[in-house]
């Protein structure tokens, strides 16, 4: 097997746009300097003869200086030898300058964002898209193939028709998904506005502390499970037309409601958020989470060390913007602890992150604070680490005592139930002519409705 490298370098003083479409292999997307677009290949190529595959043969690039606009083409080689064969464990990495807008599209192969401080629009038919620690707005769309998320801050909007959305530690303003089949399922996500709405696929949400919004998920056919941290304020409207809803969320000062709803309506805290769920054929589950978001915090500290280290003037208004989001959090934690130990912890967390953001604004100084961020970090991780472990050993001891005290009496009711239904076996009524026919149960009217609903959505040509 023959190894070949391709390497072009694309200069350009002003580059503001990036566009690439790969229709022969899988796309690496990483970060490089300003001003400079670069284009490598790694061909394995299996061969009986000599054959040798140029530049051109796979790169073609068309640049607009007056508008910033580089245009990358990645094309299959057309040889006349047909005794060779690249093979897959081929590879092509664009790197690229950073505060751009990128613009990536392929058919049947995958493309993988890694370490990016872009605008990305991604767009697959046939491939997966995966991005990892990037920074930035992201659109992404694809038909069939799965999408997953690492890492990633921003505001994100996806569209799927057919594949599974994963995604974990995400965070920004505004997150958007629409998809027709596919499982959903995201974790320690932190957005203000959230827009989910799936047509056959369970979602699963799960979100970290925030100061308010909204969550807005609709399901068609499936299963919505929300979970949220227990310190989380909010107005909830849940429906669910043919399936039940089950309230496990317990907060720090209170207990679950046990019980099967149809629709169900709370209110928690200073219902700061407001959330709306509903599903037409599936059962919704509001939960809270165990953690209650230390490892975000030792996430975004870990960002913000990685920003100044970039040295850049994005990389610093991006470290002061996630400190501000922190301070926020905190500021927030503070109200709805109760401990006077683990609020002395926060507050001094919160004193040590805002006396840094106020220094580091200042020319002379601005060096030292940088330096000064590895010992700040250690400690505001420190505390917050301390302060959310008493919390939550507070909240595990309410739902040990709710266990202990409620769980004797609900399984006494539950056995008298069962003696009184006991006496009444093989009772008949022969009063009648007739034995009228046994009714339906709830289960399988509700199967009934759900065959129904997916022969409507046969006709209609939504599924098939």
């Amino acid at each position: 097997m023959k190894t070949m490298r391709i390497e072009r370098r694309i200069g350009l003083p002003e580059i503001k746009e990036v566009n690439i479409s790969n229709e022969f292999m899988g796309t690496r997307l990483t970060q490089g300097e300003p001003g400079e677009v670069m284009i490598i290949a790694e061909l394995l190529i299996r061969s009986s003869g000599d054959v040798e595959i140029k530049e051109e043969d796979l790169i073609e690039v068309n640049i607009n200086e007056s508008k910033g606009k580089v245009e990358i083409d990645i094309t299959e080689p057309d040889l006349d030898e047909d005794d060779y064969d690249i093979s897959e464990r081929s590879s092509l990495t664009i790197v690229l300058p950073p505060e751009i807008k990128v613009k990536a599209e392929t058919e049947n192969n995958f493309i993988i964002a890694e370490g990016l401080q872009n605008n990305l629009d991604l767009t697959s038919e046939n491939g997966s898209l995966k991005v990892i620690g990037c920074t930035g707005n992201i659109n992404i769309t694809n038909e069939n193939g799965l999408i997953k998320l690492e890492k990633v801050i921003g505001e994100l909007s996806i569209n799927e028709e057919n594949g599974p959305i994963s995604g974990d530690d995400l965070s920004g303003g505004k997150l958007s998904i629409k998809s027709e089949n596919g499982a959903i399922k995201l974790r320690s996500c932190q957005y203000e506005d959230v827009e989910i709405h799936n047509e056959n696929g369970m979602v699963f949400y799960e979100s970290l502390l925030v100061d308010g919004g909204s969550i807005d998920i609709k399901n068609e056919n499936g299963h919505i499970s929300l979970t949220l941290s227990p310190m989380q304020g909010f107005v909830l409207n849940a429906k669910a037309e043919l399936g039940q809803i089950k309230n496990n969320f317990i907060t720090s000062a209170g207990i679950p409601e046990n019980g099967m709803f149809d629709t169900y309506n709370l209110e928690i805290g200073d219902k700061s958020m407001q959330i709306n769920l509903v599903t037409e054929n599936g059962m919704i589950k509001l939960n809270s989470s165990d953690m209650l978001g230390s490892d975000f915090f030792h996430g975004k500290l870990d960002f913000i060390k990685e920003m100044l280290k970039d040295n850049s003037e994005q990389g610093l208004k991006e470290a002061q913007k996630i400190i501000g989001q922190l301070i926020a959090s905190l500021t927030k934690l503070i109200e709805k602890v109760s401990e006077e130990g683990v609020k002395e912890k926060i507050e001094q967390a919160l004193k040590q992150l805002k006396e840094w953001k106020g220094r580091i604004n200042e020319p002379e100084l601005k060096d030292s604070v940088k330096n000064s961020f590895d010992s700040i970090s250690t400690d505001v991780g420190k505390a917050v680490q301390e302060a959310l472990k008493a919390a939550q050993e507070a909240m595990k001891a309410t739902r040990e005592k709710y266990q202990e005290e409620f769980k004797p009496h609900i399984e006494k009711h539950f056995g008298r139930g069962k003696d009184f239904v006991r006496h009444f076996r093989g009772f008949r009524f022969d009063g009648f002519p007739y034995a009228p026919p046994p009714p339906h149960s709830e289960k399988e009217a509700m199967q009934d409705k759900a065959r129904l609903k997916i022969l409507e959505m046969l006709e209609a040509g939504k599924i098939t």
